[in-house]
């Protein structure tokens, strides 16, 4: 490899740059990428032991949303590897459905009336029944997760009940008159 150097006007020989000029400036540079790279795998490193101690992804380990908390689960019970907002979203779908057509309500009763024990009477009642967990549903969905409404505080599932009482019995739906007979 030839290395030519540059001579200053009047010199008929270079003045060739000591090893320690022609590096500086890549020594330094090369000292503040080697420090970013350390705190970026230190970073890492601290990264993976969260996620192995804790068994979740390190985004996920300061999550504090109440839909991923022990009390959300007990309460509304979520199908295995299911969370409890996509629980509660296939139950407000199926409770739906029992108004959607006129013999749909057999849907929500386990036995699905194979007997026809049920009359006009007690079908009018579990679409009712049907129509107060559905808004209960909702409003819980709506208001008992209020993380990012500092001011709001968050609701309780019997408050989420009682508002689906006075939502729905000036529409005649008396199945329920309180929050205590949904919950």
């Amino acid at each position: 490899m030839t290395y030519l150097y540059a001579t200053k006007p009047g010199q008929d020989y270079p003045r060739k740059p000591r090893v320690a000029e022609v590096f500086k400036d890549e020594d330094e540079m090369d000292n503040c990428v080697r420090e970013q790279k350390k705190r970026k795998r230190a970073e890492d490193q601290v990264d993976q032991i969260i996620s192995t101690t804790t068994s979740q992804a390190p985004s996920d380990y300061f999550d504090t949303s109440y839909w991923k908390s022990g009390d959300a689960k007990k309460l509304f019970l979520p199908l295995v590897g299911e969370s409890v907002t996509d629980c509660l979203a296939r139950r407000i779908d199926s409770l739906r459905h029992c108004n959607s057509l006129q013999a749909a309500w057999v849907d929500v009763v386990d036995t699905h009336d194979k007997d026809g024990l049920c009359k006009p009477a007690a079908v009018f009642k579990i679409r009712q029944q049907c129509q107060l967990l559905c808004q209960a549903y909702i409003f819980a969905l709506d208001w008992m997760n209020q993380q990012s409404d500092y001011d709001v505080p968050n609701k309780s599932w019997k408050e989420c009940c009682e508002a689906a009482c006075k939502h729905l019995n000036p529409c005649r739906n008396l199945a329920a008159t309180t929050g205590e007979t949904v919950t």
